[in-house]
């Protein structure tokens, strides 16, 4: 079964895993600031055109708008997440959706009380842990990033749910 995982947003990655121990890490597709709806497209249509999608299952972190935000913030994060949601759908790809809450509960990672950067490190640590030999440092960076951390924990979360997980 192919397995996917999804950190939507700007900063976000794809992380799919379409054998045991074979995982590829897209960062969010992006056209300067905004998302190239194409380029997700294509990761979708690729898995098609393998024959993965008849085998194959997504888990999508669900966003919400936050008070504090602006008004184009939160625009652009409803935008975002739609569009997700939209070619899953498409390509006929199943998924579910999950609370931030929800899955990093799951892996004993706080979501209150500690700094953003804390809450980062702590994902990177726990995904690092979990798949060692993925590469977390996304193109262009030294270090590794939240974002490809958080979708493979969002892979493995969506692994667990089907019996899968480690």
């Amino acid at each position: 079964m192919t397995f996917i995982g999804i950190d939507p947003g700007l900063h976000g990655a794809i992380a799919i895993e379409s054998a045991p121990g074979k995982v590829e890490i897209y960062p969010m597709p992006l056209i300067g600031n905004e998302l190239d709806v194409r380029g997700i497209g294509e990761i979708f249509a690729d898995l098609a055109r393998t024959g993965h999608t008849s085998d194959c299952f997504a888990m999508l972190e669900k966003q919400q708008c936050y008070p504090k935000q602006g008004g184009v913030s939160n625009f652009s994060t409803g935008y975002g997440y739609g569009v997700l949601v939209a070619l899953l759908t498409a390509h006929c790809i199943p998924f579910e959706e999950v609370r931030p809450q929800a899955w990093k509960k799951a892996f004993g990672l706080s979501m209150r009380g500690e700094e953003k950067s804390a809450k980062k490190a702590a994902s990177i640590q726990k995904a690092q842990q979990l798949y060692p030999g993925v590469n977390l440092v996304m193109p262009g960076c030294r270090k590794p990033h939240d974002g490809v951390a958080e979708a493979l924990l969002l892979l493995e979360y969506g692994k667990r749910m089907k019996g899968a997980g480690k």
